[in-house]
């Protein structure tokens, strides 16, 4: 039953490092979301409905945190049994949800069936199936020949699934950004006369122009304007190839100078041809004297190797997970004073306060002035260079019903199929 012995179960399993039934896992996401500042320093079950638990410092968005899906509650009595393969292909993964899970079979599919002792209305579903495609055009031959009835596009195929008459598009405003970042512990990228001057010598517009669809747009700041505390009176990036050789010369670089410049191994939406993108920003950088070596690697090694900061300049991007700034400033940029973070050494102790201010303030007109003052100092120092607001896009057969344009939402309990006759 999942009960409050259950909910303390899994709480207690992901704050403690020692518990037992870790199983060597990290749940980095956990440590982040309740780290330090924001760590649950007790836990207790006060009657069957009823979970308490005891932070170490007031937080006003502890409750946009516990919805992610990060934070579901899992059988302890699944977990004891199943030891380390428990939600792996091995396992299984037994929750409360309005569906079953049946069979994970690697690169391949996974498998749902209904949940007929769901707690809510539905779902109209019997079964659910992901597939694994990786390839873009053979994921968009399937959608357009109906072997599926979704699929994640990739936007060079958008416009091609957007014209045929048997598939629907959902669009929701952009809850991302793409962005380039540079490690400030390693010279040249301390100075901020250098970071602005990268800034000024990408063409950003055409970037956009090229690589991405009409429904996205130039990410003017970080945060887009989706998110709580956007600030819409942010000065322009402007593209100016000459203020960028000024700049640089400004900096004792009259010459330019040599770096890595590591782009994503993967496609996402916020950088959806990565080797593209970063090589026209290579031309770019050339055009003013910084001379770059673009390298790549394994997603993970790159995930990693980016977290310790053994980046130079990098290209990453970044979903909100619940609409909260401060799970989008406020993940990326959030530290104890006076203690930069390993990834790239950003080190504005007024932005670190401004950000931990942000966390506990309740007022959400208060928030968001806090938020947008953060934005002024981000665009200001220029950390991260934002390029592109990815806009939220899904594409589907006309066959599915019951889609709503929610965000932060499966949805698939409300879906149904209804079959041309």
């Amino acid at each position: 039953p999942c009960d409050a012995e259950a909910v303390k179960w899994n709480f207690d399993r992901w704050r403690d490092e020692s518990n037992e039934w870790r199983f060597g896992r990290t749940f980095e996401y956990y440590t982040h979301e309740f780290g330090e500042d924001y760590a649950i320093v007790d836990t207790k079950a006060i009657d069957e409905t009823t979970f308490q638990f005891t932070l170490a410092n007031p937080s006003a968005v502890v409750l946009y945190k516990l919805p992610l899906s990060t934070f579901g509650i899992a059988s302890p009595k699944a977990i004891q049994e199943q030891g380390d393969t428990y939600g792996t292909p091995a396992g299984s993964a037994v929750g409360t949800g309005p569906f079953k899970f049946v069979e994970w079979v690697p690169d391949d599919k996974i498998v749902l069936e209904r949940n007929p002792d769901w707690w809510g209305e539905g779902p109209k579903l019997d079964r659910l199936i992901f597939r694994s495609i990786p390839d873009n055009s053979a994921r968009l031959a399937e959608l357009l020949a109906g072997t599926v009835h979704q699929a994640d596009l990739a936007q060079t195929d958008m416009d091609t699934a957007a014209a045929d008459p048997n598939i629907y598009t959902i669009v929701q405003p952009s809850m991302g950004v793409g962005y380039i970042a540079f490690q400030q512990c390693t010279e040249p990228f301390g100075d901020e006369k250098v970071r602005w001057a990268i800034a000024h010598a990408i063409n950003r517009q055409a970037l956009v122009d090229t690589f991405y669809t009409d429904r996205d747009v130039l990410a003017e700041g970080f945060q887009p304007p989706a998110i709580l505390g956007h600030n819409p009176d942010l000065p322009d990036i402007e593209y100016d190839p000459d203020k960028a050789k000024q700049l640089l010369a400004e900096a004792g670089y009259p010459d330019g100078f040599k770096t890595e410049f590591w782009y994503i191994p993967v496609i996402r939406g916020y950088f959806p041809d990565s080797k593209a993108i970063a090589e026209a920003i290579a031309v770019d950088l050339a055009k003013v004297g910084i001379e770059v070596e673009l390298k790549t690697e394994d997603w993970g090694a790159y995930l990693e190797h980016r977290n310790v900061g053994q980046f130079p300049m990098w290209m990453l991007g970044w979903g909100s997970d619940n609409g909260d700034p401060d799970n989008f400033i406020g993940w990326h940029f959030i530290h104890p004073v006076g203690e930069p973070k390993e990834e790239d050494c950003y080190d504005n102790d007024e932005l670190a306060q401004l950000l931990i201010d942000g966390a506990r303030e309740p007022d959400i007109a208060k928030r968001e002035e806090i938020y947008k003052q953060a934005e002024q100092i981000v665009h200001d120092d220029m950390p991260r260079l934002p390029i592109a607001w990815p806009a939220g896009q899904a594409f589907f057969r006309n066959e599915v019903k019951g889609r709503e344009p929610v965000v932060f939402r499966s949805w698939y309990e409300k879906t149904w199929i209804e079959e041309a006759e």
